[in-house]
């Protein structure tokens, strides 16, 4: 297995709205479906200046005081991967929404009602908001286990 890696991720909250990604990228394990944007963090970054990277560079706009909300680990025995990601909500930007990655990922708004059942927000993430909704809004702890047989299996500490 690999060093684990550091993520960092966030929806950014705008009235009753949320703006996620739709993974356009075809290799991607979440190939058209909805996910908080964000990505990995790089030396010498904290997880602030990082997430507000990940924001900016995916969808344009410039985050305010992102509030980090959880920890999702992400462990896969189908590639040996193992992700450490870090959950923030933000309800202050700056900017307009732009796509910037178009090979990669477009910006979309969705309605903040539908994080939990969304059927295009992948099972884990609905599953770890709702979790977060139980919790009164209280910090998460998850564990998303990919298994070679193509089960994902979901934990909360």
């Amino acid at each position: 297995m690999n060093q684990p890696k550091v993520q960092v991720s966030c929806v950014l909250k705008d009235d009753n709205r949320v703006l996620m990604i739709r993974r356009v990228k075809k290799k991607a394990h979440t190939y058209m479906q909805l996910i908080p944007a964000g990505g990995h963090v790089e030396l010498g970054e904290s997880l602030r200046e990082a997430v507000v990277r990940e924001m900016a560079e995916e969808t344009g706009v410039q985050m305010i005081e992102p509030q980090l909300i959880g920890v999702i680990t992400f462990i896969s025995d189908v590639d040996g991967s193992h992700n450490v990601c870090f959950m923030h909500w933000s309800e202050a930007y700056t900017g307009n929404v732009e796509t910037r990655e178009p090979d990669k990922v477009v910006p979309e708004w969705t309605k903040r009602d539908e994080l939990t059942t969304n059927v295009d927000i992948p099972f884990y993430y609905r599953e770890f908001f709702k979790q977060y909704e139980r919790n009164d809004n209280h910090f998460v702890n998850c564990t998303v286990k990919f298994i070679e047989n193509g089960e994902i299996n979901v934990f909360f500490d």
